[in-house]
Formats: structure tokens, C-alpha cells, sequence
């Protein structure tokens, strides 16, 4: 075993041991074993070279940061509108009398704040709670009613547009997180709805309209009539527009939530919209944390060669063994951190696999890594799922959790085996990845870009002012953030969500002065 080795266990022993151990929030874990790599592999003694290793580590993850802030700040928007309340109420209202069709809602409801900013305790949490006494007035039983939450949940993470493992994953792989809008989909949206009914079909009956109206969230579409969905019509036209109009595609997801998320007050009920931000900040900082010191992790475990001995490690391994390890060993590292198992495990995989299609297995990959937040003793779904139904025991829960996510997993490997039969689904041409067969799509350059072609005459660009106000927009943008951030860090008093807060600080001050 190589020294390479010896430092990555130790980085693993104090992530692990900082969160089992002394409870201390799994970012700031993840932050101190990579500033235990960076000691054991000499970069004590160079404080400037181990400040910009650091520095690099927080970088490499801005974008899947900015994303999921956007997107945590579009859904506090329509919160506060009244949209989420208010469509939560029509489709419990329109589907009250059939039990199918109400476990269908109920699976898209609770799916959408997960897909939206990337996390399960915010399914649970938000939508999950809406649910919850809808659920059981329609006889799914409190165990099973918390375990269909949990697993909703678990699917949210996995639903585009921000699967965070999936975005963990192609930031470590140097895979560009384009085309994986159907594989997710997918990947999460049929099984979502599978699980559903095994758990609660025959519990689920129909209801009273008058058993359900107490439990029911408010509707505002009286005050504000079809003008309160537009954020939702104009998220859903810039996001399908951003493939099949060329100028669209210059905005970017940041920019996208953001532009719904600002119409979200002009629509609905007023808030303001700095509060939003600061809400937005509190409720994903511990994510945006983690994914941060991720990025450190993976910068201290490149530097100290044990990235690459556990790509070659893996790459070295017969098919017949790494299949059942990705099958098992991605849900069960989620014990600690889903997120951490995407950056310690599922990076390493990719790179293994790169004869299958890169966007499929990666997709694939992040279902497994997403199956943690169902693993004790962290099990964060499991967990808030529980005292949402207000369950004592959340094993009780999760028990009810085992098959669904065994056959998931299962699921999960059978698609990275059939990646490249798969690969019509990713909508993105990925012939700069993977160097295998059915991997590597050679496109046909068109005649101009022929050697033996005449030189085709210079296109004039209709909208040459396009770029550079994107580029202002998201300067002036990541300059609103890094003030909120501030203002955040003054206001906090938990040390620990200062460190957080400081990690997050960093990258978004680089980028402001580096943004062109």
C-alpha cells in the first residue's frame, strides 16, 4: 500500500470520525479532512501553495453551488407567493376521490422541492409536510406514510435540473452537466411513482372533501387569478428553450431560476426580495457548505495521488466485482454523506467506466449515491420524514424503505451495464468523452469546416450585445450574493454555519473579480 493510500484513510478516519464521533456538520467534516490530506502530503510547510490548493478545491464546485442557491431562492419565492400552497391545494383537491390519482399528486408534489434545489430534507420538509395528513386521512398508516415521503424525497435529489451527486460527479470527471434531463427523469420519475403505490395502495381509499379541508394549504388563486403561475410557465419556457433556441442557451440555470424567481413577487403575494435571499442562504448553507469542502477533498486527494490510485484501482477491477461494489457501496457511504459518497466513490467509478456512456453511468451513479440519505445513522430522509409523521423510532420507517431502495440500487447497476444501448436518451453529443465503443460519437463536420472545403465567409453576429449583458447580469448577480453572504456571516451566531458561510464567501469574491 502506497503513501497515497495512508492519506487517504486518514482523510477518511477524520471525516468519519468528526461527524460520528464529536457531531460536527458534515461540511466542515469533509473541510477538515481535507486540511488533514493537505498536512500529511507536505503542504504544511508551503502555507501559500496549500492556500490556493484550498482555493482551487472551493472553485472547482462553484457552479453546482450557484445552482442550487438559485434554485433555493426560486422556491422561496413561490413559496412566499402562494404558488406552491396553491397548487398543493388543486391537485389534492382535483384528485381527492381517487386514490391512484392522489398518490400520483402526492408523488409529484413531493418531488418538486427536491428536483428544484437538490436536497431531501427540503422535500420532506416543505411539500412532505403538506402531504402528511392527507395521506393518513386517507388510511396509509404513519410508518408507511413516512416511508413514502422518505422515498419521494430520495427520487427529488435524483430528478433534474439539480441532481447535486450528478453535478459532484461531472465537476470531479471533467464532464460538462448537459444532456441529463431524460435519463434523469427517467431514472427517478417512474420509480417515484412505482414506490408510491406499492407502499400505499392498498391503505389508500377515497376521501371526504370536508375530512381533508383543515389539513389543506391556502389557495390564493382567488386574489391573484392565472397571473400567480407565471413563474412556473416561465421556468418551464426558459428551461426548454435554453435547448431549442440558440440565444436561450446563452442564460444558463443561475440565470433561469433567478429570472422566475424575480416574477414570483410581481405575481403573487409581495415579499422582499433581499428577504428571500437571506432565507434562501439559511436554508441550503449547509449544503452549499458541503459542496465547497467537497471540492477541497477531491483537490487534496489529487494532489496526494489518491484519486488516482483508486481510479486505477477500480479501472483494474473485473466488471464482475465493481458492478455489486457501485451497487453497495454508494448507498451505504451515504451513512456519513450521499454528497461524500458522489465525490469519494462516484468520481472514481466514472473514470473506471469510461467505456460505458458518460452521461448514463454518471446519472446512474448519482441514483446509487442518492440512496444514502436512506442509511443510517445520518439517514437525513429517513430522519425528518419521521418527525414529520411524527414517528419516535424513524427505523420503523426505514424498514419499509429496505426493498424499494435494494431494487433502486439494482436498477441503478442494470443501467450503467446498458449505458451505451441507453445512450440515445442524453440529448447531448459527448464524443469529447470516453474513448471506448458505443462511448465516442464521431460527428461529421459540416462542409465549411472541411479541410478540402473553401473557407466559408464570416457570420455576422445578430445580437453581439447578447454575451457581454449575460456576463454583466451574472457579475452584478454574484456581486448581490457575495453581500448577502456577508450580511448572512454578520448575523449568524452559529460558529460552525460561519465556517460554512466563509467557504461559500471565498469562491464568490474570486469569481466577481474574475467573471469577463
Amino acid at each position: 500500500m502506497g503513501v497515497e493510500w495512508f492519506i487517504f484513510i486518514a482523510m477518511a478516519v477524520v471525516f468519519c470520525g468528526a461527524v460520528i464521533l464529536f457531531r460536527v456538520p458534515v461540511g466542515v467534516a469533509i473541510a477538515l479532512g481535507a486540511v488533514s490530506g493537505g498536512l500529511l502530503g507536505g503542504l504544511g510547510a508551503r502555507p501559500l501553495e496549500f492556500l490556493r490548493q484550498i482555493t482551487e478545491g472551493e472553485m472547482a464546485y462553484f457552479d453546482p453551488t450557484l445552482y442550487i442557491l438559485s434554485a433555493t431562492i426560486f422556491m422561496v419565492a413561490i413559496e412566499r407567493s402562494g404558488l406552491l400552497g396553491t397548487v398543493a391545494r388543486w391537485m389534492l383537491v382535483t384528485f381527492h376521490r381517487s386514490p391512484f390519482l392522489l398518490l400520483t399528486a402526492v408523488t409529484l408534489l413531493v418531488i418538486f422541492p427536491g428536483m428544484m434545489t437538490g436536497s431531501s430534507t427540503a422535500a420532506v420538509l416543505s411539500t412532505g409536510a403538506l402531504v402528511t395528513p392527507v395521506l393518513m386521512k386517507i388510511g396509509v398508516p404513519r410508518d408507511k406514510t413516512g416511508a413514502i415521503i422518505a422515498m419521494i424525497a430520495v427520487y427529488g435529489l435524483c430528478a433534474p435540473p439539480v441532481n447535486i451527486p450528478a453535478l459532484i460527479i461531472c465537476a470531479g470527471a471533467d464532464v460538462p452537466y448537459l444532456g441529463f434531463a431524460l435519463p434523469l427523469t427517467l431514472l427517478s420519475f417512474p420509480p417515484a411513482i412505482l414506490c408510491t403505490l406499492w407502499l400505499g395502495h392498498r391503505y389508500a381509499k377515497g376521501v371526504r372533501l370536508e375530512d381533508i379541508e383543515s389539513t389543506l394549504p391556502e389557495s390564493v388563486h382567488g386574489q391573484y387569478g392565472y397571473r400567480l403561475y407565471l413563474p412556473l410557465i416561465l421556468l418551464a419556457a426558459l428551461l426548454i428553450g435554453e435547448h431549442t433556441v440558440e440565444w436561450l442557451s446563452h442564460l444558463g440555470l443561475p440565470l433561469i431560476f433567478l429570472l422566475a424567481a424575480a416574477s414570483a413577487p410581481l405575481t403573487g403575494r409581495w415579499s422582499d426580495p433581499w428577504s428571500i435571499t437571506q432565507d434562501a442562504l439559511r436554508r441550503s448553507m449547509a449544503i452549499l457548505g458541503i459542496l465547497m469542502a467537497i471540492g477541497m477533498f477531491i483537490q487534496m486527494m489529487t494532489y496526494s495521488g489518491a484519486r488516482g490510485a483508486i481510479t486505477t484501482t477500480c479501472a483494474g477491477m473485473p466488471r464482475s466485482h465493481l458492478y455489486p461494489i457501485i451497487g453497495t457501496s454508494l448507498p451505504l457511504f451515504g451513512a456519513v454523506s450521499s454528497y461524500g459518497a458522489a465525490s469519494v466513490l462516484g468520481v472514481p467509478f466514472v473514470l473506471s467506466l469510461l467505456n460505458k456512456d458518460v452521461i448514463i453511468t454518471c446519472a446512474a451513479l448519482s441514483l446509487c449515491a442518492c440512496l444514502g440519505d436512506l442509511t443510517p445513522p445520518s439517514a437525513k430522509a429517513g430522519l425528518f420524514a419521521a418527525a414529520v409523521v411524527k414517528e419516535r423510532n424513524y427505523l420503523r420507517i426505514l424498514r419499509h424503505c429496505i426493498l424499494p431502495a435494494a431494487l433502486t440500487a439494482l436498477f441503478g447497476v442494470v443501467v450503467i451495464i446498458f449505458a451505451n444501448e441507453l445512450k440515445f436518451l442524453a440529448l447531448y453529443e459527448t464524443d469529447a468523452y470516453g474513448v471506448g465503443e458505443g462511448q465516442a460519437r464521431v460527428v461529421e463536420p459540416p462542409p465549411h469546416q472541411m479541410l478540402s472545403a473553401a473557407a466559408a465567409p464570416p457570420v455576422k453576429d445578430p445580437m453581439p450585445w447578447l454575451l457581454p449583458l449575460i456576463s454583466l447580469l451574472y457579475r452584478l448577480y454574484v456581486g448581490f450574493l457575495a453581500v448577502a453572504v456577508l450580511v448572512f456571516l454578520w448575523r449568524d451566531s452559529g460558529r460552525l454555519t460561519k465556517i460554512n458561510a466563509l467557504m461559500l464567501l471565498v469562491p464568490l469574491i474570486l469569481r466577481f473579480f474574475l467573471v469577463v
